[in-house]
């Protein structure tokens, strides 16, 4: 065995060895080499030495070195004055008998059995170094004097300084200085962040690690002056606020910066602006705002004289001038309207004292007695089957009856005061009392409306009654007319409970039912008990699928419901409505919410990509069960990804076979030729489909004008080639829309528009068009963007629509293709897709959510109360206006004579 010789000096000489995964430094023993690694200096190396040794003062910087360890060699058969404790191994393999690490020439001891990975435990200490010291210079910062900035409560590995505008409502931000753990700095301007290039940080302290360094930044930061860019009234009106400004290539050279409290209202940048401009430059913009000044001049040039401000316009994308002016006409209209009004008033009362009749008792009666001796004329002129014919005749029995209480009126009318009530009972009362008409009373009312239960769950009356409105609609008559499917969706509710004084309930926890409830309670945490109070409530939805039925089925108090939940919940009511009403379930309609993708893909076979239906279990014989992602919402959010294409929130940029489809082309073609234009040729686009809102977003004709055909002939009129996979884009979505929104048998002809029309034929090119050419055009853009090179995954998601909307368009359409051929082959006369869309569930949710006025936040019990109302209703309500969906009347309300239950 090799040992250490002495030299002459008698020092010991320390071979070389080769280096280890990691070098350790050990006492030397009996027998054993003492190596000498060569290391190089770095800050904050890790340093290993036994504690048992006398340590010395650190070195000004950790290097590795035998001299401040080793003691010396014993002599062969002389034992060590003192036993050395007992060695032990690190994670790498190292013994030794302790164990230091040297951070910044600091010696901090360790166990190794507790330190798995040296590395990370030396970065572990050493960040917490530096936090101390980030957070001792955050304290004194405090005390300083920052002028205009002032330290913003942040985390504790961050220093955020800031200064805001002052003297403006908007208080904004003005600029901000941000030191990192790792003491590097970044300025924010306004929403910008300085790039490490810019000349700002030519002469800035390069680190934040000192209160001298920070304060030094801040002082040449408050020297430095922020670019006004441009902003002119005139070059406001350029571009929306937010939107991005594109040259002749569709290339952004510029965009329009919102209100941040500054001086100016709003501001057009260039797409280089540096933000901040030197203090020796005696001009307000920066040198690329300037050269963009030039562009935006001419432009303003081209663009026509101002037209009159449009009432739907918001006021935040207005400039003062336009303020001004909307507040003047806005004046002078008031002043003339008035005078309007005055004249009116004083004309009306001259005519009636001078050729008024004060009316007696006996006149009155001469009126009842007029509307009796027409009675004859009114069933010449109404048919039989008129609603108008049906109410005068009822009032005319009403007045002739000595007894009112004996009146029995006919069900329509009792489901049209049904209605009336339900939008408003103070209006209903002061109705039946004005006298102007006889309306049955608030007490008779209640018998019909309260005869169905008004309670979450499957419930047999309800079942009883589905059956009954079923064989009104006639749906028992053809096999082809018995099918149904279940739309499902939920409609937020507020927080609360009601006590039921007749069943003496709380109403408002979650109530799932069944095997959901059981599920619901197997996953709750076990220190939690008692029920949760209902954000949501599910409701599930019976439409025909070749008939007019559109009836509530069943309603679920929730938190959130998930794919689990929804599982055993769908499948109970397939089960019911195939076993206990004949009714035959062909597909499920929701919109794409997470939980309902996840609940289609629990039905997926064979691996395929895109599940779009599973067998019926429940059907005999056994049949297909078919998924649909509802129609409307799937433009809505195509619109959505179109939107944020180089807009509005940027997060995608459309591309496809070298060209780009940008939300932009539409603000242009408004901005240049619908905004101040009287005749245009896409006359339906209006600021609200520009300048999308959290509520312009939930409308779904607003989606649908955009992506319209006119928007595109428009498009490729004015703007060619240059936007023309934009406008092959929204033609196939304008198409596809059409072909899966067919109402009834007239809109084709009255709107001029075959894609429109019912589906009589399987072999309908419609259904060719959407299998092949609809679709095949989708999978040819992922193509072509997979194909793309030097482009990662990330960023070529961006390129696209988004996965959920693909897969959707996807599902939708091939199984609405294929409902469409079964019900032709079961022998339907014919087919409208709009059935299959969740129309009739979006209108019951606005009933639930105006009753009784505005109230977007109705509890458990209303809802719930509501949804029973509307049951005996039915056809007889009419959609609000103020939906997100449009109202549609599909035809005319058909006379039903059938009598209605009533509560004993």
């Amino acid at each position: 065995m090799n040992t250490q010789q002495p030299k002459s000096d008698g020092s010991f000489k320390h071979p070389i060895m080769p280096r280890k995964r990691r070098q350790r430094l050990t006492l030397p023993r009996k027998g054993s080499r003492a190596t000498q690694p060569c290391h190089k200096a770095k800050d904050e190396e890790t340093l290993v030495c036994p504690d048992d040794l006398t340590y010395e003062p650190p070195l000004p910087e950790p290097v590795w070195s035998w001299s401040h360890f080793l003691l010396g060699v014993s002599e062969e058969g002389v034992c060590p004055p003192e036993e050395f404790p007992e060695e032990r191994e690190d994670c790498d393999g190292g013994r030794a008998q302790a164990f230091l690490v040297v951070i910044g020439g600091q010696a901090i001891p360790y166990c190794p059995e507790e330190v798995k990975d040296l590395d990370k435990y030396a970065e572990r200490l050493t960040r917490n170094k530096h936090l101390r010291h980030l957070n001792q210079v955050k304290a004194q910062l405090r005390s300083h004097d920052l002028g205009e900035f002032s330290v913003v409560n942040s985390s504790d590995d961050t220093i955020c300084l800031a200064a805001h505008y002052s003297g403006n409502s908007i208080l904004g931000l003005k600029c901000a200085l941000t030191v990192f753990d790792n003491f590097t700095m970044a300025v924010q301007i306004h929403a910008d962040v300085l790039p490490s290039n810019h000349p700002f940080w030519t002469s800035a302290p390069c680190r934040g690690n000192s209160v001298s360094a920070i304060l030094m930044t801040l002082k040449k930061l408050s020297s430095w002056k922020i670019c006004q860019g441009n902003p002119d009234e005139k070059m406001q009106r350029l571009v929306p606020v937010r939107a991005a400004f594109s040259d002749s290539s569709g290339k952004c050279v510029g965009f329009r910066e919102p209100n941040v409290g500054a001086q100016y209202t709003s501001t057009v940048r260039s797409s280089k602006c540096g933000m901040l401009t030197s203090p020796d430059d005696k001009k307000a913009r920066c040198r690329a705002c300037a050269v963009f000044r030039k562009t935006l001049l001419k432009r303003v040039s081209k663009c026509p004289p101002a037209a009159q401000l449009s009432s739907r316009t918001s006021h935040a994308n207005m400039t003062r001038e336009e303020l001004c002016r909307k507040l003047d006409e806005g004046r002078h209209e008031r002043v003339s309207l008035q005078r309007e009004l005055e004249k009116t008033r004083n004309s009306v009362y001259r005519e009636i004292k001078t050729k008024g009749h004060r009316l007696n008792e006996t006149d009155s009666s001469d009126l009842l007695q007029v509307l009796k001796d027409s009675e004859g004329h009114i069933q010449e002129q109404l048919p039989e089957d008129a609603l108008p014919r049906v109410f005068l005749e009822q009032q005319l029995r009403y007045h002739k009856l000595e007894k009112k209480n004996g009146m029995r009126w006919h069900p329509m009318v009792i489901r049209w005061c049904l209605y009336l009530r339900h939008k408003s009972a103070a209006a209903y009362d002061a109705l039946t009392k004005s006298g102007f008409v006889a309306l049955p009373s608030s007490r008779t009312l209640y018998d019909y409306s309260s005869v169905l239960p008004s309670k979450a769950g499957f419930q047999p009356e309800t079942l009883m009654h589905l059956r009954m409105e079923a064989g009104r609609a006639g749906m028992f008559r053809n096999k082809w007319n018995n099918y149904v499917g279940i739309l499902q969706d939920e409609i937020h509710v507020s927080q609360g409970l009601v006590y039921n004084k007749h069943s003496g309930e709380l109403i408002g926890f979650t109530n799932l039912e069944g095997a959901a409830e059981e599920l619901n309670d197997f996953k709750k945490d076990s220190g939690r008990s008692g029920s949760e109070l209902a954000t949501h409530i599910l409701v599930l939805m019976v439409r025909g699928a070749t008939s007019s039925l559109k009836y509530p089925f069943v309603a679920f108090p929730t938190r959130g419901i998930t794919a689990d939940f929804l599982y055993p919940i769908v499948w109970e009511a397939i089960r019911l409505l195939e076993t206990e009403c004949s009714l035959r379930v062909l597909y499920v309609t929701c919109d794409g919410a997470s939980a309902n993708r996840r609940f289609f893909k629990l039905h997926q076979l064979d691996n395929e990509k895109y599940t779009y239906w599973c067998w019926n279990m429940y059907a005999n014989p056994c049949r297909k069960l078919y998924f649909v992602s509802d129609v409307p919402h799937l433009v809505k959010t195509t619109r959505n990804c179109f939107s944020n294409s180089q807009c509005h929130a940027r997060s995608r940029s459309l591309w496809k076979d070298g060209s780009d489809m940008s939300w932009g082309h539409i603000v242009r073609l408004y901005t240049d030729h619908c905004q101040n234009n009287i005749f245009t040729q896409a006359h339906k686009l209006t600021n609200n489909h520009i300048h999308l809102t959290a509520y312009s977003k939930m409308k779904v004709n607003y989606a649908a004008q955009v992506l319209s055909a006119t928007v595109a002939s428009a498009l490729e009129q004015n703007y060619g080639n240059e936007v023309a996979e934009t406008v092959r884009f929204i033609r196939h979505m304008d198409k596809f829309f059409d072909c899966l929104n067919t109402r009834n048998l007239r809109e084709a002809t009255e709107k001029r528009n075959p894609n429109l029309a019912e589906y009589r034929h399987p072999d309908d090119p419609r259904l060719r068009y959407l299998l092949e050419d609809f679709l095949g055009y989708f999978n040819e853009w992922e193509r072509s963007v997979n194909d793309r090179l030097n482009f990662s995954k990330q960023e070529k998601n961006k390129m696209m629509l988004s996965h959920q909307t693909v897969a959707g368009l996807h599902i939708s359409v091939n199984s609405i293709v294929e409902m469409i051929k079964f019900l032709l082959a079961e022998g339907a006369p014919f087919v409208l897709t709009h059935h299959f869309n969740q129309d009739p569930l979006e209108e019951h949710f606005s009933h639930c959510r105006q009753k009784g006025g505005a109230n977007n936040n109705p509890t458990v019990s209303d809802v719930l109360k509501s949804s029973s109302k509307l049951r005996i209703i039915g056809s007889s309500a009419i959609a609000p206006v103020t939906g997100n969906i449009t109202n549609h009347r599909t035809g005319l309300q058909v006379l039903d004579n059938t009598p209605l239950p009533k509560k004993r």
